[in-house]
């Protein structure tokens, strides 16, 4: 019965891999004591059998090893790169969440901030509105104080302009003083002038320019207009007085009144002759009527 051939056990421990037999032991081993039996010339057929049998195991071992050692170190470098990897990223996650911490502070200080500042704006607020309260009822007492001192001073005025005696105009009054004093001084001259007309004295003279007109406005007055003979001479008083203040009578203007008056004079005895027949038609009718 032949012996049976190693078996390669791959074992994986924390340092190296080593093949070794169906023995547990070591290919180096094995190896070795063959080594040691070709140079004491004990080798026999059977062990050059094993050295070839074993030769071609540990190429296909060793060729394994090498790509198990390669990748190994693949695989070392691979948990060097991820442990950098993981490191590098537990380092971000650090300045990550010291960053958010950092940012959830100043985000707490910043609301604490705005809360006193909210509060602080509420209370200038307040503190503005009541200024300006009372600035608008102090303005409104001083434009009540203005409104009232003006409707005084209004009042006031108004006391003055009806307490106070009319406005005089200097030139009119004295323009109305002189007109009074010549219509004062006039006055018996035009009177004088009224009582001669009414006695039928009309001189027509440059010494009295002031006849004929006269004569002609109280004939008028009578005649025409049917004046009493009181209104007919202050009619004419008031007309002679006029002309005597403001206007001079020419000779030819003299004349001419003095035409017109002879006219109206006619005029007037016409009149009364018709007034006298009347009458005496009247006095002849009553007196008739009374004797039937």
């Amino acid at each position: 019965m032949s012996a049976k051939p190693p078996t390669t056990i791959i074992r994986r421990t924390t340092s190296d891999t080593t093949a070794r037999d169906h023995f547990n032991r070591s290919a180096a081993a094995v190896g070795q004591r063959l080594i040691d039996d070709a140079a004491n010339g004990t080798l026999t057929g059977r062990q050059a059998r094993r050295i070839r049998r074993t030769t071609r195991e540990l190429t296909g071992v060793i060729s394994d090893l090498g790509s198990v050692a390669e990748r190994g170190h693949d695989l070392v470098r691979s948990a060097a790169e991820l442990t950098r990897d993981l490191e590098k990223i537990a380092t971000e996650i650090d300045e990550f969440q010291t960053k958010r911490a950092r940012n959830e502070a100043e985000r707490a200080a910043a609301k604490v901030t705005a809360a006193k500042g909210a509060t602080v704006l509420d209370a200038q607020l307040d503190v503005q509105l009541l200024t300006a309260q009372l600035q608008r009822a102090e303005l409104r007492e001083k434009l009540d104080a203005r409104k009232a001192a003006a409707t005084e001073a209004k009042k006031q005025v108004k006391t003055v302009r009806e307490t106070a005696p009319p406005h005089i105009d200097a030139k009119q009054a004295a323009k109305d003083a002189r007109a009074e004093a010549a219509r004062r001084k006039n006055d018996d001259a035009a009177a004088q002038i009224v009582r001669d007309v009414q006695i039928g004295a009309v001189p027509s003279d440059a010494a009295h320019p002031y006849h004929a007109y006269a004569a002609c406005v109280y004939l008028t007055a009578k005649l025409e207009d049917d004046r009493s003979s009181a209104e007919a001479a202050g009619l004419t008083r008031d007309a002679v007085l006029a002309m005597m203040l403001g206007t001079e009578v020419a000779a030819a203007q003299v004349e001419v009144y003095h035409a017109a008056y002879l006219e109206l004079k006619d005029r007037a005895a016409a009149a009364a002759k018709r007034r006298e027949a009347t009458e005496l038609f009247a006095a002849v009718d009553t007196f008739a009527g009374g004797v039937q």
